[in-house]
């Protein structure tokens, strides 16, 4: 039952994060107008608007003008819940809430990299202020001073152009909410990762490296978890 109730959440939050997205890119208010088709513009029914449910509701098509809907939004809910389901069985209860927010976080940022290679300051700062309020460890002096001096390297990087400055305020607030072993471990995954996508696919092209940095954050928490069921 309790994990059904977090798939239900990964959905909804799925769901949202694609749609202010979506509204953050075209230039329209989070609130206003209501959620509407892309092809006629017709505004949608309480039911299409359902996560999962709606776009299998309307067999992958308008209600109205029956053109195709695009599944990316019910392929990023489906598996961002189950994403949330499987950690959450690993993960002991009191870390699930800072869990769940930085995930759903880095999936927001994560989507609009990849669109644009950008990401909106209101989400970096916002998000990640919240994150920092849900955090669970107690920083020592050491993660401190380390943080200080790995992000003070990553600054230099900024300037030369190599790495976004987006990408180092975010592990900035990483490195603050998880602590510099998890937060290095996250590194080290994430760079790999970006290094062997960079290799066997996009030599020629940047990439956009916060995705990157979410499947760092997921690999670290498969230890942190295994770590954490060991006591």
């Amino acid at each position: 039952m309790l994990f059904g109730l977090i798939f239900i959440l990964g959905c909804v939050l799925a769901s949202s994060i694609v749609c202010l997205n979506y509204r953050h890119e075209h230039a329209l208010s989070y609130f206003y107008p209501r959620s509407f088709c892309e092809h006629c513009h017709t505004t949608l029914k309480w039911w299409q608007l359902i996560p999962v449910l709606g776009y299998f509701l309307q067999k992958g098509h308008c209600y109205f003008c029956k053109q195709k809907i695009d599944p990316k939004s019910t392929l990023v809910e489906l598996s961002f819940a189950t994403l949330l389901v499987i950690f959450c069985t690993l993960l002991p209860l009191a870390l699930w809430a800072n869990f769940i927010w930085g995930s759903s976080w880095l999936l927001s940022l994560s989507l609009q990299d990849l669109e644009r290679k950008e990401i909106a300051i209101s989400v970096l700062f916002i998000g990640g202020g919240i994150l920092l309020l849900s955090a669970p460890l107690h920083l020592t002096l050491l993660d401190l001073t380390g943080g200080v001096t790995f992000l003070s390297l990553m600054f230099i990087e900024n300037m030369r152009h190599k790495l976004g400055y987006g990408d180092t305020f975010v592990i900035m607030f990483l490195w603050l909410d998880l602590g510099s072993k998890q937060a290095l471990l996250l590194l080290l995954s994430a760079s790999f990762l970006a290094l062997s996508y960079y290799l066997l696919f996009s030599q020629k092209e940047s990439l956009p490296f916060i995705p990157f940095i979410f499947c760092g954050y997921l690999f670290s928490y498969i230890f942190v978890g295994k770590a954490l069921l060991r006591f």
